[in-house]
């Protein structure tokens, strides 16, 4: 049987969702998104969302612009006992991609290729992205991102199937 993951989905795959859906299965699941920034201050809400400990096959989706923070909030959860790690690169959200992080890593492939590689050789699990296919019409990178990401340690992609500026439409 091929492997079944679950997307991670702000406000709906926390603990409570994770464990119904695991009666299904051994699927390998994901928790909410989580800001690098909220895990390195122990954020109330956040250390909330990280209580994986009797969980298995629990995949944290980190985002954030800086690869050293990445890197210390992904030893973090590998700590914690979090299976892989998957860096955000593809939400469209105003607050995010105003940080440099989430979709405008589409934009500069170097910052991202140096956020995977210094996580990468930060943990001993896997690493994956999350990626759109492109900021715009006019600004379709997948190829090319794609291929710099597993250059840079990424193990795995998945792919939104839409630019930045579609959002989740179109």
């Amino acid at each position: 049987m091929k492997p079944l993951f679950l997307a991670p989905m702000a406000g709906i795959t926390d603990k409570p969702f994770r464990q119904m859906v695991r009666k299904f299965g051994k699927q390998t699941l994901f928790t909410e998104m989580v800001g690098v920034e909220s895990l390195l201050r122990s954020h109330p809400v956040t250390k909330k969302m990280m209580q994986v400990a009797d969980e298995e096959n629990i995949v944290v989706q980190l985002v954030g612009p800086d690869a050293v923070h990445v890197a210390q909030a992904a030893k973090i959860a590998e700590d914690m006992g979090i299976r892989a790690i998957d860096i955000n690169m593809g939400c469209p959200v105003k607050k995010l991609i105003s940080n440099y992080s989430g979709a405008k890593l589409m934009l500069e492939p170097e910052r991202a290729a140096d956020i995977v590689n210094t996580v990468s050789n930060a943990v001993n699990i896997p690493v994956s992205v999350k990626m759109r296919l492109g900021w715009d019409e006019k600004r379709q990178n997948a190829i090319e991102f794609a291929r710099l990401m597993f250059q840079s340690g990424a193990s795995r992609l998945t792919v939104h199937g839409r630019t930045k500026d579609q959002g989740y439409s179109g």
